[in-house]
């Protein structure tokens, strides 16, 4: 049995980091949206794919490939903080010396020093990266949420105060680099973690073996991911990608948080029972459960008072971005199923099937993009939810290949929760047709939403609700 205590409280730690750190970055981005404008956000939503290729290049599978190894040794520690050191400083030359072409592709000049100064933050977080995964393989969650909370803070102070004094675009940069350098300091401190001078070959190839493949594959969902944003970034103007990038951020915030607080802290301890196929399958349904119990009301709450929300949180400049958000909490609603799965298939050691997947989804994905290209933006959104179904379809074959889970148990499990949850939404659209866009309205459609979603599930989805409960009354 997995350790239900260890479970509880990783759970509990972790949520508390994710959504502290969240919440206030949330806030902030709140301020920083009224003081900026959409240009700034579209500016770092055209570098965002570079960013994040390079970031998964830097990692290339060997956090995870840490956390599965469970006789970890120093020379496994080292060398990967090593190779990490090395690999992030050849990126960022990359970056200093493209930089000129990437903002010759966009036709804007800025984005040359945009992007050398975000390139710093790579070299600077991968220093902290070993000790911030050794916090995590040890389920030492509560220190790496009291970190969370503390960059939070005090970059967004930072950001705040830079866009205040109407630095534009570069307040984002600053305060994306500044956080990077303090979570670095904060977590090689608490960790007190120093390499020693080894490079182990034999480690290297044991590790990067298994890491290779989710290198791969992640590469692909990565550019995938950001693929749009170069698009609409080339095909579109600045302001149009501004809109994208807080629509698809925005839409993402409540399910990639609720399923990244549960799979950090379920990632680690299902390592230790990877050989147990009856608990895996068990824990496969339950996690499937529990997430979407929170991700469906939220996200599609979220959608049915897109436009109350847009206007009164970041004024209405930012309304075009109201439809987006709709269409894209929609499409996401079961994205957490197929990220679920692909971390059970990891959990056996399969990384070659999650990089099969990777190349058939996403090449049909892209066939999408394309092909809705020039309808519009509200066509490339529903598109993506296209693409979203795919990836969950393929996950629920691929995860059979490795464990004899029900597919149809799954979903007769939480088909009634996304029902219920997208009439409520409805009717809270309906409402906003009619009601005057105030934060009381908002506040008041809000607790009745929810009120009526946990009422319903008290009665009807017992056993989930339940499990909820015993959660957080035993977080401590």
């Amino acid at each position: 049995m997995l350790e239900k205590k260890s479970v509880v409280k990783g759970f509990f730690w972790t949520a508390i980091e994710t959504y502290s750190g969240q919440g206030i970055a949330f806030l902030v981005s709140i301020v920083m949206a009224r003081l900026l404008m959409p240009d700034d956000y579209g500016i770092i939503g055209m570098i965002t794919v570079f960013m994040c290729i390079a970031d998964t290049l830097i990692d290339a599978g060997f956090t995870q490939a840490l956390i599965r190894k469970q006789d970890c040794t120093a020379k496994d520690y080292s060398t990967v903080f090593y190779f990490n050191i090395t690999i992030s400083c050849a990126i960022f030359a990359v970056l200093f010396f493209t930089a000129p072409f990437i903002a010759k592709f966009y036709d804007i000049p800025i984005l040359k020093n945009v992007t050398r100064i975000m390139g710093l933050s790579f070299v600077i977080s991968s220093l902290g990266a070993v000790s911030s995964t050794i916090l995590v393989k040890e389920f030492r969650f509560k220190q790496k949420a009291i970190i969370s909370l503390v960059c939070s803070i005090f970059s967004g102070i930072i950001g705040i105060y830079f866009a205040y004094n109407g630095l534009g675009v570069y307040a984002l940069v600053l305060q994306a680099v500044l956080a990077a350098a303090l979570r670095m300091l904060i977590t090689l401190i608490t960790v007190g973690w120093l390499p020693s001078l080894c490079f182990s070959i034999d480690s290297f190839k044991k590790m990067f073996g298994f890491g290779v493949k989710i290198l791969a594959s992640n590469l692909i969902f990565t550019i995938y991911q950001n693929i749009y944003n170069i698009v609409i970034g080339k095909f579109f103007s600045a302001s149009s990608l501004g809109y994208y990038t807080r629509a698809d951020g925005y839409s993402k915030l409540i399910p990639t948080n609720i399923n990244g607080v549960l799979m950090k802290v379920l990632y680690p301890l299902l390592a230790k029972i990877q050989d147990n196929d009856e608990e895996l399958v068990k824990f496969n349904k339950k996690v499937i459960q529990l997430t979407s119990f929170l991700i469906f009301p939220a996200t599609l709450f979220l959608a049915g008072a897109a436009y109350p929300i847009i206007s009164i949180m970041i004024s209405d400049k930012w309304l075009p971005t109201a439809p987006l958000l709709q269409i894209l909490c929609i499409a996401v609603m079961f994205d957490h199923i197929a990220t679920i799965n692909w971390d059970f298939i990891l959990t056996k050691g399969r990384s070659d099937i999650i990089l099969r997947q990777q190349w058939y989804t996403k090449g049909a994905s892209l066939a999408i993009l394309f092909a809705t290209l020039f309808l519009g933006l509200k066509a490339v959104a529903i598109g993506k939810g296209i693409s979203s179904l795919i990836f969950l379809t393929s996950s629920m074959v691929s995860i059979k290949k490795v464990l004899p889970v029900s597919v149809r148990e799954i979903f007769l499990s939480i088909g009634s929760m996304g029902i219920i949850a997208l009439l409520l939404s409805t009717i809270v659209y309906i409402a906003f047709l009619f009601l005057e866009y105030s934060i009381m309205n908002v506040t008041l459609i809000a607790l009745g939403f929810f009120g009526s979603y946990l009422l319903i599930s008290k009665l009807f989805f017992t056993n989930t609700y339940s499990s909820l409960i015993r959660i957080v009354k035993h977080r401590n």
